[in-house]
């Protein structure tokens, strides 16, 4: 596995998103992720909150060779698109889902 990932962004349609006056509107959030290539199974690694996708860079890259592994940046944190707080962990997990699903793991 090599040790430098590549950088993806997708574009998850209609998401819950705060907009600057406090209200939540609906509209497309820009996720960004890292990607190891390996044919091994695929891993998925979401990070803690004031974290990055990133974080995990020696775990994947000591323990993990051969294995597919993606590691996302949550809304808001590293490279993935931001807007004013809160963050609801339901929305959190809705993106998560959602980019399984785009990627077809």
């Amino acid at each position: 596995m090599s040790s430098d990932p590549t950088s993806h962004f997708i574009t998850l349609p209609n998401r819950p998103i705060v907009q600057a006056n406090g209200q939540t509107t609906q509209g497309p959030l820009n996720l960004h992720y890292w990607e190891w290539k390996g044919h091994q199974p695929t891993i998925l690694f979401c990070h803690a909150a004031s974290f990055h996708g990133r974080c995990y860079d020696r775990i994947i890259n000591e323990a993990l060779h051969g294995y597919h592994v993606i590691s996302l940046d949550f809304r808001g944190h590293g490279q993935s698109q931001k807007h004013p707080p809160p963050y609801r962990f339901r929305w959190l997990g809705e993106d998560i889902l959602h980019l399984i699903e785009t990627l077809n793991l």
